[in-house]
């Protein structure tokens, strides 16, 4: 704040701070920025200062990079997994993990608990009703 207050634009990204939202102090991260504010001979008055939240984006850059390294090492060690679904996927009727995930002899309809991580299980589901939907055979 001083040196927006001495004419100088301020930033400073992802700041530590403390605030109070309920009651209880948590720390929270934000971009933080400090704009003169000038008479017309050019004397600073003020200065406009903004915060921008930034924990909700990072929190969800690192959530998208768990899940991508997931998918990703599922992918690797899965690539001779074999399967069979019912054409509305809401039966396993076959699974062969071939030593990596459990095999499934019998036709479950709690494959997706059994199978999938817990925090993919709505991006699955929704892959599979946009599948659904757009199928032209």
């Amino acid at each position: 704040m001083e040196r927006a207050f001495a004419g100088q634009s301020t930033r400073v990204n992802h700041c530590p701070l403390i605030v109070d939202r309920s009651g209880e102090p948590e720390r929270a991260h934000s971009t933080l920025t400090g704009t003169p504010v000038r008479a017309a001979g050019g004397t600073v008055l003020g200065v406009i200062h903004t915060a921008v939240e930034t924990d909700i984006p990072v929190h969800a850059g690192a959530a998208s990079q768990d899940s991508e390294a997931r998918f990703h090492a599922f992918m690797t060690a899965s690539s001779e997994v074999v399967y069979r679904m019912s054409p509305d996927w809401t039966r396993m009727r076959q699974f062969n993990g071939r030593g990596f995930l459990a095999d499934t002899a019998e036709p479950t309809g709690h494959w997706m608990e059994r199978y999938i991580h817990p925090a993919d299980q709505a991006t699955v589901q929704a892959a599979i009703r946009h599948a659904i939907g757009t199928c032209t055979s």
